[in-house]
């Protein structure tokens, strides 16, 4: 009888273990990382994101676009979000370069900030922040946002220059991070108001019931191609002005 208890006792524990290795992967993959963002994005055959720097890529990219030897009257300067967009359609009447790179954060794209330089734009529209958001503090992240507008602000110093807000996002703990995002956004309208730019609030547009709306995006973070209509809407003073 003893025995039986003391191999009940030891199911009992070994079942408690891999219960608790198995919550622990569940957190890892669902909220600690974007592992689920990234397997829908792989099912709908959406692009992948490169992570880590990939300087070769950068550099040659920078290559490229200073030996086209051409001027831009806007740049869209970002992350994934904004490589999905389609300026060049929404305002047909400018010259516009999508410099959205997959997967860039404040950090990388400092690395790309001599390709705004070398087509010399009259207007850059800045979207940057939300990869690597919920790992910082909003110390560092101010500290890099900082860095990276200064940055384009010496590089361009006739444009004119537009920070757009983070959007928000539909995750499993989407009100934590969103609020996280909330409070993101200050900062970039802070920095904004600290150098005379302006500030663009797209957040507060594509926000519902405290996220992201479901219709309105394939993974929780990245936009329908239908989605990108409010964002066009809301720049056009700025692109027109």
């Amino acid at each position: 009888m003893k025995r039986l208890d003391i191999k009940a006792i030891l199911l009992c524990i070994s079942l408690l273990f891999n219960v608790l290795i198995l919550i622990g992967v569940v957190y890892v993959c669902c909220i600690k990382t974007d592992y689920l963002y990234r397997l829908s994005a792989y099912i709908n055959h959406q692009p992948k994101m490169p992570t880590g720097y990939d300087n070769e890529c950068v550099v040659s990219w920078n290559n490229c676009i200073e030996k086209l030897n051409m001027q831009a009257d806007v740049v869209f300067f970002g992350n994934s979000i904004t490589a999905m967009g389609n300026f060049q359609e929404a305002f047909p009447t400018v010259r516009s370069i999508n410099m959205g790179y997959m997967g860039d954060d404040t950090k990388g794209m400092l690395r790309r900030v001599n390709a705004i330089k070398s087509v010399q734009p009259k207007k850059v529209f800045l979207m940057a922040g939300i990869n690597g958001l919920m790992e910082q503090t909003e110390e560092e992240f101010e500290r890099r946002y900082t860095i990276l507008v200064d940055s384009i602000r010496s590089s361009v110093p006739e444009a004119k220059i537009y920070l757009e807000s983070i959007l928000p996002i539909r995750s499993l703990c989407y009100e934590r991070d969103n609020t996280k995002i909330s409070k993101t956004n200050a900062i970039i309208k802070h920095v904004a108001e600290e150098r005379g730019l302006t500030y663009v609030d797209l957040y507060s547009l594509y926000i519902s019931d405290g996220a992201l709306p479901a219709d309105m995006t394939f993974d929780g973070i990245h936009l329908r191609k239908e989605a990108y209509c409010l964002w066009y809407e809301t720049i056009d003073e700025y692109i027109m002005d």
